[in-house]
């Protein structure tokens, strides 16, 4: 539970085939929702950009549901993290 005032993190989230806002202290968000790796195969595409994903390239992701992961490429993450 998020208590009123207390600074949250929210992203676009998936739940039950739709798409809402999921909110998380920021401690637990970088903590469990945020991952810097490689492509493991080249089906994804940016979050941000819409660009696809070559095998082996670098990608920044984020947790935007329980099993599912948004990905974004290092030159896009500073319009994901606007305030940052």
């Amino acid at each position: 539970h998020i208590q009123m005032g207390v600074p949250r993190v929210g992203i676009e989230g998936f739940s039950a085939g739709r798409i809402c806002a999921v909110w998380c202290h920021p401690e637990c968000f970088l903590k469990e929702g945020v991952v810097v790796g490689y492509a493991k195969t080249g089906n994804a595409k940016c979050k941000m950009t819409k660009e696809g994903f070559e095998k082996g390239e670098l990608r920044f992701g984020y947790r935007s549901g329980m099993n599912s992961w948004c990905w974004v490429k290092p030159h896009a993450v500073s319009r994901f993290f606007p305030d940052v």
